[in-house]
């Protein structure tokens, strides 16, 4: 084989896109050359012949065993994100609403036209609160389908 066709072979071979059959003919004809790529298959060839026989202890970080690999699945991910988003949605909700019940609670109105007006803006500004709630509901169960497509897609 001329040396072109190694070096080209030797390039897919560093790449990574050799075939196994490519790599026999490299290791072939390094095998009657004596040069550092040679030398280097060579030292893998040795390298991948040995074997550890002994047992491998626990590893041991200041007193304490190595902490576990813990599985989270993008599922329970989400639905941790959702529960938590929820939960703010519903403190920053309640905490304006109560800042807002009592300005309106100081205030003692007699004249009936004004008391229907301001019933008339609350009623607004909870209906306003109301639909902010819908859409964030709507958002997140939105993102809770596409998160459970793409496990779906994973799996």
């Amino acid at each position: 084989m001329k040396k072109e066709d190694i070096n080209i072979l030797l390039e897919k071979y560093w790449e990574g896109e050799t075939t196994l059959e490519e790599e026999k003919i490299i290791k072939k004809h390094l095998a009657k050359e004596n040069n550092q790529t040679s030398t280097l298959f060579k030292y893998f060839e040795n390298e991948k012949n040995i074997t550890y026989e002994g047992k491998i202890p626990d590893r041991d970080i200041a007193g304490k065993k190595e902490a576990k690999v813990i599985n989270f699945s993008i599922k329970k991910i989400a639905i941790a994100a959702s529960i938590i988003f929820l939960i703010a949605t519903v403190f920053f909700i309640g905490n304006n609403q109560s800042e807002n019940s009592a300005k309106i609670a100081k205030t003692e109105i007699k004249n009936k036209d004004k008391a229907m007006k301001l019933a008339e803006e609350a009623l607004q500004l909870l209906a306003m609160n109301i639909e902010k709630g819908k859409k964030s509901a709507s958002m997140n169960l939105k993102e809770l389908d596409r998160l459970n497509t793409l496990e779906g897609i994973l799996n």
